[in-house]
């Protein structure tokens, strides 16, 4: 099995819409009590235009993780996103990072966090931080064991349902080596 991580470009749009969909409503589908509200959501947040408008937005970074050339996932960063809770001038966030159930425990998911943090190194953060819901036990044991640590807590509206999230950070380390 081989693991491949580049940065996504517009032509990607399907494939993160693809991996988006089914990753959230495999993750969420049983906290919502209206299947029409996770489908509205759905169908706004993963459509290949909105996709590709976001990708070739300059404060947004997507990263795709491939295994033996099949896209597994993929992570979103905004470059510079503040959050109050976190007492960083320079502040990225991690606003996405998804992998297909079938691919859980192959790495991708490691990958993509490794291409995240690596971005907000070259992009000089002092904080990389991202909101994970408070029942995704997984998750968070994941972003606990690369450094993350709960900041503050943070809701989330769909629809008329409102979810609970820790909002996690990372202090990131800027190399000072030079070449």
């Amino acid at each position: 099995m081989s693991l491949a991580v580049r940065k996504a470009i517009e032509a990607d749009a399907a494939a993160i819409v693809r991996v988006g969909r089914a990753s959230f409503y495999d993750t969420f589908v049983n906290l919502f009590t209206s299947h029409d509200e996770l489908e509205r959501y759905l169908n706004l947040t993963y459509n290949a235009d909105r996709i590709q408008k976001s990708i070739s937005k300059q404060n947004n970074s997507y990263f795709l993780a491939l295994i033996n050339e099949e896209v597994a996932g993929f992570a979103k960063i905004k470059k510079t996103s503040r959050h109050e809770v976190i007492k960083s001038e320079n502040q990225s966030e991690l606003q996405r990072i998804y992998v297909l159930k079938e691919y859980h425990g192959c790495g991708a998911g490691q990958g993509l966090l490794d291409a995240a943090i690596k971005e907000a190194q070259e992009l000089g953060t002092g904080q990389l931080w991202l909101d994970v819901h408070t029942s995704n036990e997984k998750a968070k044991r994941f972003y606990e064991k690369n450094g993350f640590s709960k900041a503050g807590n943070h809701t989330f509206t769909i629809g008329a349902q409102t979810f609970d999230y820790y909002v996690m950070a990372l202090p990131i380390k800027v190399s000072t080596y030079k070449i």
